[in-house]
């Protein structure tokens, strides 16, 4: 067992700190793939350079992950839609302002009718007349569960990748039209969650991560389990993944878990999604090094 390296492209679900790593810019070194959202529809533009990118060699990174070009860069026209929700901009026609990107409460409610008309031609262009690729779906910040949120096993277990979840190209055309702040938690999500459970945390692997826990792949055992001793082990047993103790294992052990919990959070940006509640003897096992 080793800890995943590069991550191929499936459906997923994209947070905006997800969304901006795909900017074309920050990326180049992985091949420089240009997303942006439209209506949480995440398209792949990357064909579309001419439109969309930037050529220049320096770049400055940002606090937030984004990249910021030289003066002396050539930009496209439409370069800053680059890792952004597009939706607003799109809908008003206002093609060269910043405010409308990521503008989730117009794209929810803000929008009139011919804007909605105007949104939802441009899916339709995006989707069936230029076809470019869908990667996924953004979910917006207001729709991410609370991660201090107390969460109980039983849903973990239900949240294994296996759920009913409306893909991504089937609803690409019924999202604009449905769009009126009532969705169901999960429903407009690329992919259903995958959750794992790691220490106290509790993370939705959805999030980039369904080529190694989805269904079929190498540690689906951890979906809709807490893996906190499988992770410790580096373990892919059964037996390991319906017990989370780890209150037997010895110091290096627990250096191990540390280090695949840090790089969920910190390195793949897998989102937390909740809170697992911990006995004090397995709470102290595994944090009483760290907070020492």
């Amino acid at each position: 067992m080793h800890m995943p390296t590069d991550e191929e492209d499936p459906p997923r679900n994209f947070t905006l700190q997800h969304l901006l790593k795909f900017n074309g810019i920050t990326n180049k070194a992985e091949g420089g793939e240009i997303y942006i959202s439209v209506n949480t529809i995440v398209f792949d533009v990357s064909a579309a350079k001419d439109l969309y990118g930037r050529r220049g060699d320096s770049t400055v990174v940002n606090s937030e992950g984004g990249g910021i070009c030289n003066a002396d860069d050539e930009v496209a026209p439409y370069a800053h839609f680059a890792g952004h929700e597009c939706g607003v901009a799109l809908a008003r026609r206002t093609f060269l302002d910043d405010e409308c990107l990521d503008d989730f409460e117009s794209l929810e409610s803000g929008l009139n009718e011919g804007e909605r008309a105007e949104l939802q031609e441009q899916i339709v262009k995006f989707t069936h007349t230029v076809k470019y690729p869908i990667r996924g779906r953004l979910i917006p910040p207001t729709k991410m569960r609370d991660p201090n949120m107390i969460m109980s096993m039983a849903e973990v277990e239900k949240n294994n990748g296996t759920s009913t979840s409306i893909s991504a190209s089937a609803s690409a055309s019924t999202k604009s039209e449905s769009s009126d702040g009532n969705e169901n938690e999960n429903e407009n999500d690329a992919i259903p969650s995958i959750y794992v459970g790691a220490g106290d945390k509790v993370f939705d692997m959805s999030f980039g991560g369904a080529a190694f826990y989805g269904p079929g792949c190498s540690y689906h055992v951890f979906a809709g389990r807490n893996a906190t001793r499988c992770l410790a082990l580096m373990s892919l047993e059964e037996s390991d993944a319906k017990n989370p103790n780890v209150t037997d294992l010895d110091a290096s052990k627990i250096k191990t878990l540390i280090d695949w919990m840090t790089s969920f959070e910190n390195k793949r940006f897998y989102p937390v999604v909740g809170r697992l509640e911990l006995s004090e003897e397995q709470r102290n096992t595994i944090y009483c090094d760290l907070e020492g």
